[in-house]
């Protein structure tokens, strides 16, 4: 009989984490959409990796050159995101003022950000090349595994649109009723 009291708390100990991770999850997703919907450079990112996984859905790379764009695609974007929140806090901090600690903080995370996309227009360069003649093979059965990635991810890339088109017109209306 002592064993039921402490299956239900950890039960429930169980669904608040759940409840939790849900919430973390929700608070990363208004993240990523309020950084897609208010920086120029992340529109950008986010366009070209699109563009980029329509590609190779169409033409089918590789499985190994589709999961290696998607990693630097993703790391692009992570860093992008960085540098937003600590040009946002570096503003913050600064008070407006123009402080050297404040400028290289800001430099530094921009040229972080310019390394990555960079190196991940060699990785689509070398993409785009290697699957060279290209032919459409849409409906082929050639390397499927790539193909369901690079579906994946712009199915990942569409929905976060979505939710930061949603949020940010979320943001608008509380913004005017504020």
């Amino acid at each position: 009989m002592n064993e039921a009291p402490e299956r239900e708390e950890a039960r429930r100990a169980g669904r608040s984490g759940g409840k939790k991770f849900a919430r973390a999850v929700s608070y990363a997703l208004d993240g990523i959409s309020a950084t897609l919907a208010s920086e120029r450079n992340m529109k950008i990112h986010f366009t070209v990796a699109s563009l980029l996984f329509l590609f190779e859905l169409i033409t089918r790379p590789q499985l190994a050159a589709v999961a290696l764009s998607v990693a630097v695609a993703t790391a692009v974007m992570a860093a992008e995101m960085v540098n937003t929140a600590v040009e946002q806090m570096v503003d913050t901090m600064a008070n407006g003022q123009v402080l050297a600690f404040a400028k290289l903080a800001k430099d530094a995370t921009a040229g972080a950000v310019l390394l990555l996309a960079f190196g991940s227009l060699g990785v689509g360069f070398y993409i785009v090349v290697d699957t060279y003649p290209w032919h459409w093979r849409t409906f082929s059965s050639l390397h499927g595994q790539g193909a369901v990635l690079s579906a994946c991810a712009l199915g990942v890339l569409g929905t976060l649109a979505v939710h930061s088109y949603r949020w940010a017109r979320r943001a608008e209306t509380s913004g005017r009723q504020g």
